[in-house]
């Protein structure tokens, strides 16, 4: 949960519980964490059909600290039993989740994108190489702990709607050393990145800051979220928030507009969930050309004008 509401990324460690739910013939359950906007959370994820919706709710859970989130699911897994812990893959989970396997004494396997059952063990499978080799890799704990690719499941199916039961903690104890402090984001009317349908992407290519307007009018005509490269995200030009690729987010768009980037094996394995790349780039030998469906040799300052130029008519 993120400012009172599900993240889309979250929906993909759901479909992940109902698949292994199903397979495995076991059941899941959810658990919201938070201040407020716990109940409207509890209740959307409900209608997906777990078997309960657990909600821990307090002032101290207004903003998430890996401590203290850690402690409230050790005691969680501890007193009803749970065999599998999973959570997107994003910033928040890859924080979270190795402290609770430390304290679970857990094994735990990140980004998870696709799993097996055989010889009665759970086979999980994760993309190693920047995406380029996909590794198949058993927990010999009784408890897993995983990250979810998010690019790689589908929506949720609804289901059966679940009860909402609070779960008491309890004292937190050392979990409170850390204190929040303030949060630093980036205030956009544009979609989340991680959630936008349409992304434009750039890179090197455009130059000098003053032509990213030019990107973001092509933004704004197309309703698109904008993203870019290490490189540009190091030259101060967008926020670090915004940045694609292995070090940055794992985007699944339906369109991703690739304008003026090389195609970085780094930035591929943030894009490999889009469903269509179309790229531009003056270079005819751009390794972005190799994963792209479309392709245009072109200049993107002088391309970029164009498209705008014809959508905006």
């Amino acid at each position: 949960m993120q400012s009172g509401r599900l993240r889309g990324t979250t929906l993909s460690a759901v479909r992940f519980a109902q698949e292994i739910a199903e397979q495995t013939g076991g059941q899941w359950s959810a658990v919201v964490i938070g201040g407020q906007g716990v109940a409207d959370v509890a209740e959307r994820l409900g209608s997906f059909g777990p078997a309960k919706v657990y909600t821990v709710v307090g002032d101290a859970f207004e903003h998430c600290l890996a401590g203290p989130y850690s402690v409230v699911l050790a005691k969680l897994v501890e007193e009803h039993g749970f065999e599998v812990i999973a959570t997107a893959s994003t910033t928040t989970g890859r924080d979270v989740m190795p402290r609770l396997a430390a304290r679970l004494g857990a094994g735990m396997v990140t980004g998870v994108c696709a799993w097996e059952s055989r010889d009665g063990s759970i086979l999980y499978k994760r993309k190693v190489f920047s995406g380029g080799v996909v590794a198949s890799v058993t927990v010999s704990s009784p408890i897993h702990v995983l990250t979810i690719d998010a690019t790689e499941f589908s929506d949720p199916m609804t289901g059966e709607q679940a009860d909402v039961v609070a779960f008491e903690p309890g004292g937190l104890g050392a979990a409170y050393r850390a204190r929040f402090a303030e949060l630093q984001s980036h205030d956009s009317a544009r979609p989340d990145l991680t959630e936008a349908d349409t992304v434009i992407g750039f890179g090197r290519g455009v130059k000098d800051p003053a032509n990213i307007s030019n990107v973001e009018k092509l933004a704004d005509i197309l309703g698109a979220a904008l993203g870019g490269t290490r490189a540009v995200v190091d030259s101060g030009w967008m926020p670090n928030d915004l940045q694609v690729g292995q070090t940055g987010k794992q985007i699944a768009p339906k369109l991703y507009f690739a304008l003026g980037l090389s195609g970085s094996i780094q930035h591929i394995a943030g894009i490999r969930g889009a469903k269509k790349i179309v790229a531009i780039n003056k270079d005819p030998e751009a390794a972005i050309f190799e994963v792209a469906d479309i392709g245009l040799v072109a200049d993107m300052q002088v391309a970029v004008p164009e498209i705008v130029e014809l959508l905006g008519e």
